[in-house]
């Protein structure tokens, strides 16, 4: 790269991953000039969140993220998603590594749906109520974040913590809140799928997107 202007390199073709470099000026050490001192420092040491994968529906299908990288704080997952199997609204599920068994988490769920407030408790990885295809506000979609602390860790119960937002019939029902999940797992994550309940690996259209956090 000798003799190379940044504006005359090649852009980046992919995604970063966390132990990617990328190179930096400390402005308040000037050893190597005025200007500053070069230095070297990976991605997921910036402190920010780190898009690691993409995933679209077109079709109706699940979300499936695979090979998450172990070198984060935290993964979250954020997107809009309809359910094509239902007409008004259906529950969104998120297993964990290889286990699809419901009965394997608790969730807890506190919500408001129009202007009545909601608390249950049920044994499902629920993350979420989503809008249904038809019956339903027109080109509504839910809107979905999801947080798992310490996914790589060992050794230590996983848990998830939801929020949602999703319009009903018209713009001014909605139903919307917040979902703690307890799993059975203490291994490491490797691997989240995001389901629609009625169905096991279709039913979901839309975008979500994986992102590492330091």
């Amino acid at each position: 790269m000798t003799d190379k202007i940044l504006t005359n390199l090649t852009e980046f073709p992919g995604v970063l991953s966390g132990d990617d470099w990328l190179y930096m000026v400390d402005r308040s050490l000037n050893t190597e000039n005025a200007d500053g001192s070069g230095f070297k420092i990976q991605v997921k040491n910036l402190g920010c969140k780190v898009l690691l994968q993409t995933l679209t529906n077109a079709a109706a299908g699940e979300f499936d993220f695979d090979n998450i990288p172990q070198i984060f704080n935290r993964i979250i997952i954020e997107g809009t998603v309809v359910n094509t199997i239902v007409a008004t609204n259906g529950d969104c599920w998120a297993y964990l590594n290889a286990d699809t068994t419901a009965a394997n988490y608790q969730r807890q769920l506190s919500a408001a749906f129009n202007n009545a407030a909601q608390a249950t408790e049920a044994a499902t990885p629920m993350i979420a109520s989503v809008v249904g295809s038809s019956g339903a506000l027109a080109n509504g979609k839910a809107h979905i974040r999801l947080v798992i602390q310490n996914y790589a860790v060992a050794s230590e119960v996983k848990t998830m913590t939801s929020t949602f937002t999703t319009p009903r019939a018209s713009r001014t029902e909605i139903y919307t809140g917040q979902l703690g999940v307890v799993s059975s797992i203490t291994d490491a994550i490797t691997r989240v799928r995001i389901r629609a309940v009625t169905h096991a690996t279709d039913g979901l259209i839309g975008t979500m997107r994986l992102y590492g956090e330091m």
